[in-house]
């Protein structure tokens, strides 16, 4: 099974991630893991910004697929929006997640200040209030879009309500 867990930069998903297999049994990677190591380097900066997004949604897809020959549950930490390499946001296509063969999603919102003050402490990076709006918005948007054309369970959550994931994860 493929529990996607998705949010913005910032928003808690690592933690959560990390938290759930550690407590379920499940193996926890992230997007960006598994297309670094396949690519050999990383494909975007420090402020995310990401270069060849498709061609590393690929990476991404092959990556997942070699992965679930060898593990049951897999908590994949990724995103349904990015931002391109100049800074604009960009809203991955529902194919990428068809062809993950995502079986449920959670999403994992923070607020505003939250995800500022993580993304700081972490990256030593400043960040614009309006960007990581607009970028919550696109991510959410997305996420409930793909959840209502295919159906995929999805559970939004807040990254303080962990204990709210696992009866969704037991179902």
């Amino acid at each position: 099974m493929i529990i996607f867990v998705a949010g913005v930069y910032g928003s808690g998903k690592t933690t959560i991630c990390s938290r759930l297999a550690a407590d379920l049994g499940y193996l926890s990677v992230s997007a960006s893991e598994l297309i670094r190591a396949r690519r050999g380097s990383a494909s975007w900066n420090s402020s995310k910004e990401t270069q060849d997004i498709e061609r590393n949604q690929q990476i991404l897809i092959e990556a997942v697929a070699d992965l679930k020959m060898n593990h049951r549950n897999i908590l994949l930490d990724g995103h349904f929006a990015l931002l391109d390499s100049e800074t604009r946001i960009t809203v991955l296509p529902q194919k990428v997640f068809d062809n993950l063969s995502v079986d449920k999603i959670i999403l994992v919102e923070s607020s505003i200040q939250d995800i500022e003050s993580r993304l700081k402490a972490r990256d030593k990076e400043e960040w614009d209030r309006k960007l990581i709006k607009e970028l919550i918005i696109s991510e959410r948007n997305n996420a409930l879009a793909y959840h209502q054309a295919t159906g995929t369970p999805l559970k939004i959550v807040n990254s303080k309500n962990y204990r709210d994931i696992i009866p969704y994860l037991e179902k």
